[in-house]
């Protein structure tokens, strides 16, 4: 992936310069445009030192559509180099706007990861606060490799016909 304009390299991982309303806009932009898939990686120092040591993580994060800073420190390393960055994009508050902005009417949302029930009760309590919320489906998988499952986990979020997972 190109780097954005604006963004700027921490040891050798793109960090972009974007706040919590322009991902909600590259969200709604990509889903409307109904074209490939697109990721965004939510990260914060603690991703870029990770990176440093593992080759495959490094290569997801410069996959990634869009890497946002989820650490402070990543946004006073962007303000050290000159980028306007006001606060970090924490994942909870980008979860929280996206559900809570009117552009997320009508998406339809996959919950995926976490520890056993996670998902389950994050749809419970976003249900409860964003009545239109659609949240078509769920899965907790174990931390463990998902080799033998990975079919059939694809084949149900793809059943489901999510906008977002």
């Amino acid at each position: 992936m190109q780097q954005a304009p604006g963004a700027f390299d921490v040891l050798g991982v793109r960090v972009d310069v974007v706040q919590i309303a322009d991902v909600i806009h590259h969200m709604r932009q990509w889903i409307d445009a109904k074209g490939p898939c697109r990721w965004i990686a939510v990260t914060g120092m603690h991703g870029v030192m990770v990176a440093q040591h593992d080759a495959g993580f490094r290569n997801t994060l410069q996959a990634a559509d869009l890497v946002v800073p989820d650490g402070i420190s990543l946004v006073w390393l962007g303000r050290m180099r000159g980028r306007r960055l006001q606060r970090r994009v924490y994942g909870p508050d980008l979860i929280e706007g996206f559900f809570g902005h009117p552009v997320a009417n009508g998406t339809r949302h996959f919950l995926y990861g976490g520890g056993p029930g996670v998902a389950e009760s994050l749809a419970s309590v976003l249900e409860r606060r964003y009545p239109s919320a659609q949240i078509v489906g769920t899965i907790t998988p174990p931390f463990r490799s998902l080799k033998a499952e990975e079919e059939d986990v694809v084949a149900e979020i793809n059943a489901a016909a999510p906008d977002v997972v």
